[in-house]
C-alpha cells in the first residue's frame, strides 16, 4: 500500500459519481468512485451493481466505444471493465477501471478544493532483535552470555552469579544472530496523511490544528489492531492563495500512556496555580 493516495469525493461534488449514474441501463447503480493516484500509474475505478444482464451489456459497449472521463481537470481513459464471479440470483457487480492520460490545475499529487486525498503507506523502523516478542523472554540470559568470557562465550555459556548455564533453544538462536552481526529487524507501521486544500484564510486555518503529539483516533479504516498518535499538522499557501494542509497519524502496536498521554490543559503536566 506504500505510496498509494486516493481521493474521496465531496458529497456535493458534481462530478461524484451517484445512483442516477446509470449509463441509460436501469436498474443499475454506481456504487463508488475512486481516484487512486500514484507516480506514472494513476487510475479511476466505478464500481457498479445491478442487474446481471444489464451489466454485461454495459461492460459490452464500454469495450466497444473505449469513454474518456475528465473529472476537475483530469483526463482518465477506458482501460478495463471486470465482471464479479456471478453467484446465486440475477444481480452482479462490474468494476470499470480507466488509467490517466492527462492532468491540468490540480497536479497528481495534489487535491482541488474540495477534494480530500488520502496517502496510505507503511514506513520500517528497526529494533533490537532482543526487543522480538519471539526472543525477548531470552533477553536477560543472552545479555549475560554477551558479557561472559571468552572462554564460556565460544561455548555459548554463561555465568549468573556462581551459577554456569548453556543457552539453548530461541534463546541460542537469539545469541548466534548476534554473534554473526545482526543486531536488529524491521518493524513495519501504517501511516496515513489526508491532504486537502482550502481558500480558508489563515486564521481560519491556524485555528484548525491538531494537537500533534496527542492519542487520536483512526481517520479510516485500515488493516490491524493499531493505536494512533496524530504526528503532523502542516499547512502551506500556494501560488494561488489557498492554503494545502497536510494532517498525519501513525500507527503502533501501543503508545505509552506515560510518555503519550493526553496534555494537560496547563500544558506543563503539573497542578498549576
Amino acid at each position: 500500500m506504500s505510496g498509494t493516495t486516493i481521493i474521496e469525493f465531496d458529497s456535493n461534488d458534481a462530478n461524484q459519481a451517484t445512483s442516477s449514474d446509470t449509463h441509460g441501463f436501469d436498474g443499475i447503480i454506481c456504487q463508488e468512485r475512486e481516484i487512486i493516484l500514484r507516480a506514472g500509474a494513476s487510475s479511476l475505478q466505478d464500481r457498479y451493481a445491478g442487474p446481471w444482464a444489464a451489466l454485461e451489456q454495459l461492460a459490452f459497449e464500454l469495450f466497444a466505444s473505449s469513454p474518456d472521463v475528465t473529472i476537475r481537470g483530469r483526463t482518465f481513459s477506458f482501460s478495463d471493465a471486470k465482471l464479479k464471479s456471478r453467484r446465486t440470483g440475477p444481480r452482479g457487480e462490474l468494476t470499470v477501471s480507466y488509467i490517466l492520460t492527462s492532468s491540468s490545475g490540480a497536479s497528481q499529487g495534489d487535491p482541488a478544493v474540495g477534494e480530500v486525498l488520502w496517502e496510505v503507506e507503511s514506513i520500517q523502523v528497526q529494533s533490537a532483535i532482543l526487543a522480538n516478542p519471539n526472543l525477548s523472554a531470552y533477553a536477560e540470559a543472552v545479555s549475560l552470555w554477551q558479557m561472559a568470557d571468552p572462554e564460556l562465550k565460544r561455548s555459548w555459556k554463561y555465568k549468573d552469579g556462581d551459577v554456569e548455564y548453556e543457552l539453548s533453544g530461541q534463546g541460542l538462536d537469539a545469541a548466534k544472530l548476534l554473534a554473526k552481526g545482526t543486531t536488529g529487524y524491521l518493524q513495519f507501521y501504517p501511516v496515513i496523511r489526508k491532504i486537502t486544500r482550502s481558500k480558508d484564510a489563515p486564521a481560519v486555518v491556524c485555528a484548525n490544528l491538531m494537537k500533534v503529539g496527542d492519542p487520536d483516533d483512526c481517520p479510516i479504516t485500515v488493516a490491524g489492531a493499531w493505536e494512533w498518535l496524530a504526528t503532523a499538522d502542516h499547512c502551506a499557501q500556494q501560488s494561488d492563495n489557498t492554503w494545502r494542509r497536510v494532517q498525519m497519524w501513525t500507527g503502533a502496536e501501543t503508545w505509552d500512556e506515560l510518555l503519550y498521554e493526553r496534555i494537560a490543559q496547563n500544558g506543563n503536566g503539573g497542578s498549576g496555580t
